[in-house]
């Protein structure tokens, strides 16, 4: 399979914090840190979300803060910014919400383009 990208987070550096999920097509979900268990030597990781035709597959992932701002970027060099607050917390098994059913057809990164990827700000 396919690797995103990998990185350690400390809990305790980031108390309260979440993770913001992408996929391709625009699908987003904001997961608490402790939806994550630690991992041991041999630990195989968690499912975060299953890829489907409609959602596309995983494209970033972002850890921040509630007062955090969220920049998504298109394959077309468009970004996106959202306020982190205004992603419904979810949780690993849950679908998560498309852009276009947050902004309509009126986004910006829509409706000829892919996500590219997310940052934090």
């Amino acid at each position: 399979d396919s690797l995103i990208g990998g990185g350690i987070i400390e809990p305790d550096d980031f108390p309260n914090s979440s993770a913001v999920i992408l996929t391709a097509n625009g699908h987003l979900k904001r997961l608490p840190l402790s939806d994550f268990p630690i991992q041991g030597r041999g630990g195989q990781g968690v499912l975060c979300w299953r890829p489907t035709p409609e959602s596309g597959l995983v494209t970033g992932m972002a850890v921040g803060v509630i007062n955090n701002s969220i920049n998504i970027y298109s394959e077309k060099r468009k970004r996106l910014r959202l306020a982190m607050k205004n992603i419904t917390k979810s949780n690993r098994s849950a679908k998560g919400v498309d852009l276009i059913s947050l902004y309509g057809m009126n986004c910006e990164l829509f409706p000829s383009d892919l996500i590219a990827g997310i940052s934090i700000s």
